[in-house]
């Protein structure tokens, strides 16, 4: 399984989640993690199908991620979406990957 995360501050919603699906078509192990900064944060959350049958849940990822920034979040096992207000993406991006082993570990 391997995490994929990338910061944006352009392109739109749809422009993300295109990244995102690239992504998880292209490598079925890959676990994204995407966000869309501008004045709020926005969280794109994807698993391709090897991860998700590691035990990975995008929404899951996506809600605990969203939790950082004040916001909220959900999905489903193949692609999550949350936010928040307090853009603070360095905390998103640093917690990802242990926020993932946590989550795997139940």
């Amino acid at each position: 399984m391997k995490l994929c995360e990338s910061v944006y501050s352009e392109g739109s919603e749809d422009d993300v989640i295109l990244v995102n699906n690239l992504i998880v078509e292209r490598d079925p192990t890959a676990v994204t993690v995407l966000l869309l900064v501008r004045d709020s944060a926005r969280i794109f959350v994807g698993a391709g199908k090897s991860a998700i049958q590691s035990g990975v849940n995008a929404g899951q990822l996506a809600r605990k991620l969203a939790e950082i920034l004040g916001g909220g979040g959900g999905g489903k096992d193949y692609f999550g979406q949350g936010g928040g207000k307090k853009a603070n993406v360095q905390s998103v991006t640093n917690s990802a990957e242990q926020i993932l082993r946590t989550l795997l570990e139940r």
